[in-house]
């Protein structure tokens, strides 16, 4: 074994954590880290697969096609039972495998998903084994050039012609092109469009059509329909993002998604059940986003981890002529050690929400909505928290790593960017915000009137004035349920607070009020309730959990540094309010820097926990178990393009006439 091999082994043992057992525990149980690993490994395993170039470096169709030829490999081995195939479950972890955002992963996560939940039985018997097959290969055209979050104002129509019992697919302005599907600009021959439906002149809504855009042998876009790439861009750079517009396109009347609606030969139209449904392919993917989050930090988390212990600075032990590791440094320990807490808050509150996701498809299919709704409102606020948060730990982390933080080869630079489009995608925070926030309102509305509200969503709205009325009464703040209680109180404040706000009359409207003078606080509310239920769920989530005492001793300190940061970032209401005093607060920041100092003997244990396999973190030149950082960071620079010549062509015509007319200007 190798020496970091050997240290690294030392600081996962001599936490006492059982760190195989935790690490099952994260992926969900030993038959889904299995399952997760049979694919990391089998992915691994197959050089066409791993190898890796700068992408740094390649041209955006280099790297586009390079990740193509990786896609084919991928669907051979599934052919030869070697790994699973790829579909809506498992897509994001190929993408952890190969590293790089999955490049049909639209077609998996979303084309595939909407196909199933609003198809049609015959519509999914006459198409699911294609779709499976790639033969259809399909994206999700929803997002528009001048329309993203208000999916009502989408402007593509569908106008149906009775005559011909065909809807006609049109773009009427620009506005209405379809701009930023994945998967749409050079690769899918079909997509599932959404437009707006219209019957003899009435608008019917936004409804969901399954259309071919390509032909099958030349795959050139069908008459009538333009589309293309929309050009380099930050954040997913070698994803296929396309534009789609279409001038007067002829689709049957059969291409309707029909399971819940369908339009008649006359041109009625029939609802067979909720529309509603179709939301729950929405909800799905913002799920999934909660778990991609969770993965990718503890990826990124044992990268700079690792490396803040190769890295040493400064003479600065007492007695000692050793330089201090730099994670030892009181300062880095308080920028990484809350990121792995709050990894371990977001892996509670996913596995939370995934159980609830799976109870409100049982829900669904006796048609009953309740859940679906409030599964809407606590997975808005959770995505635009988290996907925020990420971003910010991601940079943190980028900084702890120092210059070569910066570098490609680092590791950190590329999920940088990769992560960026998802605070963004799938609902934009504020706008998302607000829609828990108007559902925190209405609920705290209902609750005064004597209606039951759902307590695993909506915990404290029935007894938010009661939480109110009541103080700490404690000199310190230091169990969980104490930490978790500042941040219960701060959060019923403050939408009380905003509450009151709204209601007071002051002359101005509820529109004007909420939008232009109270919006801000609304998002904190929104911001404030994901904070609160993360918090729950991990604590809640820990005290059932079936670990060994050790392991379960070292998340509670972690539970409990989440907390206290959250107190001290978001608890100001609490203060205000006196449900605490500043010397509480005081307390509270004296604690959360005593629990980092003796969680630090177990960071190790916890860190590498999730990581069952050394190919999650390949590519990564400082967290490598080789050790080295400086010979492998080296030996990849010598590897640059533009080393490949030791003299570039251009210094002849370029550099040499500088240099001469420096000379020149040096002699006046």
């Amino acid at each position: 074994m190798k020496p970091f091999q050997d240290q690294l082994r030392n600081e996962v043992t001599s936490s006492g954590i059982d760190y195989a057992e935790l690490g099952t525990f994260v992926w969900g149980g030993q038959k889904e880290q299995d399952y997760h690993k049979s694919i990391v490994e089998g992915v691994n395993a197959d050089p066409v697969i791993t190898y890796r170039p700068s992408y740094g470096e390649l041209y955006r169709e280099e790297g586009f096609f390079n990740n193509l030829k990786r896609v084919q490999r991928i669907n051979e081995l599934a052919k030869q039972g070697k790994i699973p195939a790829v579909d809506t479950y498992n897509y994001g972890t190929f993408a952890i495998a190969i590293g790089v955002l999955y490049p049909t992963s639209v077609h998996h996560g979303m084309f595939e998903s909407i196909v199933k939940v609003l198809g049609s039985e015959e519509q999914i018997e006459k198409y699911w084994e294609d779709i499976r097959a790639y033969k259809i290969l399909g994206c999700y055209a929803q997002t528009e050039m001048g329309t993203g979050s208000n999916v009502q104002g989408l402007e593509t129509q569908a106008v149906y012609n009775e005559a011909t019992e065909e809807f006609v697919i049109h773009s009427p302005t620009v506005k209405a092109a379809k701009f930023w599907p994945g998967d749409l600009g050079k690769l899918a021959n079909h997509a599932v469009v959404f437009a707006k439906l219209i019957i003899k002149g009435e608008s019917y809504g936004i409804h969901a059509f399954f259309m071919q855009i390509r032909d099958f042998d030349t795959h050139t876009p069908l008459k009538g329909i333009e589309i293309g790439d929309i050009g380099p861009k930050y954040g997913y750079p070698l994803k296929d993002n396309g534009y789609m517009i279409f001038n007067k396109v002829r689709i049957p009347r059969s291409a309707i998604l029909s399971k819940y609606v369908n339009v008649t030969k006359d041109g009625i139209i029939d609802i067979k059940g909720d529309p509603r449904i179709a939301y729950a392919t929405m909800l799905y993917i913002r799920v999934s986003l909660l778990t991609f989050n969770w993965q990718t930090l503890f990826i990124n988390l044992a990268n700079t981890l690792r490396y803040s212990i190769k890295r040493t600075q400064f003479k600065s032990i007492n007695n000692s002529h050793s330089e201090r590791k730099i994670l030892d440094y009181q300062a880095t320990q308080t920028k990484l050690i809350p990121i792995l807490a709050y990894t371990y808050a977001n892996n509670f509150m996913s596995h939370f929400c995934q159980s609830l996701h799976d109870q409100m498809l049982e829900d669904i299919k006796s048609s009953k909505f309740k859940l679906m709704n409030d599964l809407h409102v606590l997975i808005s606020c959770l995505k635009a928290h988290y996907m925020q948060e990420a971003i910010d730990s991601l940079m943190v982390m980028r900084e702890c790593c120092g210059g070569h933080g910066f570098s490609t080869f680092s590791g950190i630079t590329g999920w940088i960017e990769a992560w960026s489009p998802n605070v963004t995608l799938e609902g934009d925070g504020y706008v998302l915000y607000q829609q828990t926030t108007k559902k925190l309102v209405k609920m705290l509305n209902k609750a005064s009137k004597g209606s039951h509200i759902n307590s695993e969503v909506y915990p404290y709205i029935e007894t938010i004035h009661q939480v109110a009325e009541t103080k700490e009464t404690s000199e310190e703040v230091r169990t969980s349920e104490q930490l978790l209680n500042v941040l219960q109180a701060a959060l019923c404040h403050q939408l009380l607070d905003l509450v009151s706000k709204l209601q007071t009359q002051d002359g101005h409207s509820f529109d004007v009020k909420w939008n232009k003078i109270h919006q801000v606080q609304a998002a904190q509310v929104s911001r404030l309730h994901a904070v609160y239920m993360t918090a729950k769920a991990f604590v809640e989530g820990l005290a059932k959990a079936n670990l060994k005492a050790k392991t379960k001793e070292a998340l509670d300190k972690l539970a409990k540094i989440y907390l206290c940061e959250s107190i001290l970032r978001y608890g100001e209401y609490a203060l205000i309010k006196g449900y605490v005093t500043p010397r509480h607060m005081v307390g509270v920041s004296s604690y959360f820097l005593e629990l980092i100092e003796s969680v630090r003997p177990d960071v190790f244990g916890l860190s590498e926990a999730p990581i069952f396999n050394e190919g999650l973190v390949q590519g990564a030149a400082l967290g490598n178990l080789e050790g080295d950082y400086a010979s492998q960071l080296f030996e990849l620079a010598k590897f640059s393009k533009l080393n490949t010549k030791t003299v570039l062509d251009g210094v002849k015509d370029h550099v040499k006439p500088l240099s001469k007319k420096l000379k020149n200007f040096a002699k006046m």
